[in-house]
């Protein structure tokens, strides 16, 4: 059954017949997973990757190829490794990690020139091409568009295509005279045979040589609906610079803006698939160390049993030579000291390292107290001269100056009750997540009154301040969203750049808003 339904797979797959049928495949999935050849176990693993792809679901099509991967170096079939490397590349392309497709391209380029499949060569050495470029990795670029000529000559590959990947290379690489020279031979926007990523080459080309209209045209004349997402990309910010450079002002911020929130849509998503992808792998790897430890321990028990046997042969020969069995004693005694001594030197060892850690700990909760007590004091200091504050303001800083005192008192006293009562009350604190932002913000608020009243001057929200008061705490954008419980942090961090005068040159958030702090205190 398991070998009939890899067949019926490999069957559909040839005869360009997408389906999303999981149990298809399934029979293969449960059999081969434990039984079989490497090629037949890589093969189903593949196939059922490329059946939950059809329906969409990346994250396990990379966890089936992930599997297969496994098996890359028993295997023999060259065909099936490079589809697998290739498969993974296309996945790696779509979350942007182009140096795992360049990783992935590569060692299939390799297998493929090995075993003369020269059309799987050539379209990886396209794709590798593509991803250098990305990277700005001349080296690997070279390489690529070398063999990109030399088998594209020799195999049939169009002129059309060759003069698109020199194209590529010279605009990423060489200087402006190396464009214009390359440039002179181009096709116009009215041939047919041109795609969208062959116009986007010579739009950058024109570009690269401020001829803004003749790229305008071109770039207008394709239809952002018939292209792909990295494409479609490219093809915002290319009209968005071709609109600005002609003085299409509203039109190249409009482009911009299009490009900018496909730009973000695509890094949310390449974050939670890496991290999918990375949950996989480090799973895989797992089940590998497990299988390790399985194999050793059979290892040693079977090492146990030989010794076992070889102290019976001594104590055999013991009986028959007595000083051959004295000196065996001695040896024996010998190699029981010795393990005796490095047991102690490993115990010594750890007592030290434990030591140290201790020390370690015990210098961090100093500076950590320190800090606290700074804090503490501050805090009773803005109390003491602050005088006309009203109850919203002075509550949160009574509860922190409070929070502080517990916190103290359950590191010098070493007492394990104040410790759970300081723990409980924290817990009780930060329940309420809008209650803990609004003393924030108060505690804010006080301790940073100028500063305050200038972001309130430029019209920034309450979500907007509490976002504010959490990157003056010194969290990143990522922390302030899990903070805020929401994904948008990054729409909402746009959004008060544009009403802090900030543009996409000036520096973080974060650090700016510290600078603000340090000018106002």
């Amino acid at each position: 059954m398991a070998r009939y339904s890899l067949l019926h797979a490999m069957a559909l797959d040839k005869n360009w017949i997408d389906t999303a049928d999981i149990n298809i495949i399934q029979p293969a999935v449960d059999w081969y997973c434990d039984h079989g050849k490497a090629d037949d176990r890589l093969k189903a693993m593949y196939y059922a990757g490329r059946i939950v792809g059809n329906g969409g679901d990346k994250d396990s099509e990379m966890s089936y190829y992930v599997k297969a991967s496994q098996w890359i170096d028993e295997a023999s079939d060259t065909s099936a490794i490079c589809r697998l490397l290739i498969a993974q590349g296309v996945l790696y392309q779509l979350v942007y990690d182009f140096q795992k497709v360049l990783e992935m391209n590569v060692r299939a380029a390799e297998l493929s020139e090995k075993s003369m499949n020269w059309n799987y060569a050539l379209a990886c050495h396209r794709t590798n091409l593509g991803a250098a470029c990305v990277l700005k990795d001349s080296i690997a670029a070279l390489s690529a568009l070398d063999k990109i000529i030399t088998l594209g000559k020799s195999y049939g590959l169009s002129q059309p295509d060759l003069y698109d990947a020199q194209l590529q290379y010279t605009i990423t690489f060489s200087d402006y005279n190396a464009v214009r020279n390359l440039m002179r031979h181009a096709v116009t926007e009215k041939d047919p045979i041109l795609d969208g990523e062959a116009i986007e080459n010579i739009c950058r080309g024109l570009l690269q040589l401020k001829e803004f209209q003749e790229a305008y045209n071109l770039i207008s004349a394709i239809s952002p609906c018939d292209l792909e997402e990295f494409t479609r990309l490219k093809y915002w910010i290319l009209r968005s610079q071709a609109a600005e450079g002609l003085g299409y002002w509203e039109e190249a911020l409009k482009t911009f803006q299009n490009y900018s929130a496909l730009n973000d849509t695509i890094e949310t998503r390449a974050l939670s698939q890496q991290l999918q992808f990375s949950k996989e792998r480090h799973d895989l790897e797992l089940a590998h160390l497990q299988t390790q430890n399985s194999h050793d321990s059979l290892f040693y028990r079977a090492l146990v049993v030989v010794l076992f046997l070889l102290a019976l042969t001594v104590l055999a020969l013991w009986r028959n030579k007595i000083n051959s069995s004295l000196k065996n004693e001695a040896e024996q005694r010998r190699l029981i000291a010795e393990t005796q001594q490095k047991l102690l030197e490993s115990e010594n060892l750890n007592l030290k390292q434990e030591a140290e850690k201790f020390q370690l700990e015990q210098e961090r909760n100093e500076l950590l107290l320190a800090q606290l007590e700074r804090e503490r004091d501050d805090l009773k200091i803005i109390l003491a001269q602050n005088t006309q504050l009203n109850n919203a303001l002075i509550a949160p800083l009574l509860k922190r100056s409070q929070l502080l005192d517990r916190f103290m008192l359950s590191q010098i006293t070493d007492n394990p009750q104040i410790g759970k009562d300081f723990h409980k009350w924290v817990s009780d604190l930060t329940k309420n997540r809008e209650d803990l932002l609004t003393d924030m913000r108060n505690s804010f608020k006080a301790a940073y009154p100028i500063a305050y009243g200038r972001f309130i001057a430029q019209e920034l929200t309450e979500t907007e301040l509490n976002y504010v008061c959490l990157y003056a705490a010194g969290l990143r954008g990522s922390e302030v969203g899990n903070v805020m419980g929401t994904k948008r942090h990054y729409i909402v961090s746009h959004e008060i750049r544009r009403k802090l005068g900030l543009d996409s040159t000036s520096q973080n958030l974060g650090p700016f808003i510290k600078n603000v702090l340090e000018g106002t205190k």
